[in-house]
């Protein structure tokens, strides 16, 4: 089996890529070859398994390897054989999912803490009536809005009637419409009981803002995205692997 080398660099899951891609190309690693697992590739690149959860998301976007469910990560082709070239630029310019995740843990949590405190009635009735609207759409059609997600998050921080949280707010969930993140939240979401989760989290934390409890809204939204982190880089979601690392 091919030997990789250890990352040193920023961009972490790019790097990675862009090995297992180079071995592809070179003929190191064939079509119908099962990757190590996530364990194992995070031993010879020397990071954590998150940055090889996202590397091998981004690598079965590029149609390089197919992903099965228990069984591992198998190589489909070469890039020589198709144009990867768009998107892989595409990827190499965004962040970590994992890195916006853990910046909004910090940050959200004290947004609505403030939001809870600050709110206009207009903006609890706003939040209220998008909580139900998601609600209602997921017992509908079964399927939770990404778009939908990102608009609740950023009304939270304008609710706060500070300018500065409000744009931080928007910013942050702006970074929730790139590729990689949105190819990893709609893998994701395929999973039972993961939509009608959020959503009741989400009706949660409007509860505590109309409650004005600072304190609860603060504790739900930790906890929220704390489990987004676990759902998107627990081992039930990817190839084989039993045991978590969230370590970045």
């Amino acid at each position: 089996m091919a030997q990789f080398a250890e990352i040193r660099t920023r961009r972490i899951y790019v790097e990675i890529v862009d090995q297992i891609k180079n071995l592809i190309e070179q003929g190191e690693l064939q079509a119908g070859d099962r990757l190590p697992s996530e364990r194992e590739l995070a031993a010879q690149f020397g990071v954590g398994r998150p940055a090889v959860r996202e590397a091998l998301s981004a690598l079965e976007m590029m149609g390089l390897i197919e992903i099965q469910p228990g069984q591992g990560a198998y190589i489909r082709g070469s890039s020589k054989q198709m144009d990867i070239a768009p998107l892989e630029a595409e990827l190499g310019d965004q962040i970590s999912p994992l890195d916006l995740l853990e910046a909004r843990r910090i940050v959200e949590p004290h947004i609505v803490e403030l939001t809870a405190a600050r709110a206009t009635v207009e903006d609890i009735e706003r939040l209220g009536a998008m909580a139900n609207e998601a609600r209602e759409q997921y017992n509908e059609s079964g399927k939770f809005s990404m778009e939908a997600d990102r608009e609740f998050h950023i009304a939270i921080g304008e609710a706060t009637q500070n300018p500065v949280l409000a744009g931080v707010s928007r910013f942050l969930c702006g970074m929730m419409s790139q590729t990689l993140w949105r190819a990893m939240t709609e893998k994701n979401l395929l999973l039972a009981g993961r939509g009608s989760r959020y959503v009741r989290e989400h009706c949660r934390i409007v509860r505590a803002i109309q409650g004005r409890d600072g304190y609860a809204a603060r504790h739900e939204m930790f906890g929220h995205l704390s489990g987004v982190i676990e759902d998107l880089y627990d081992d039930s979601n990817a190839s084989g692997n039993k045991d978590s690392d969230l370590r970045p």
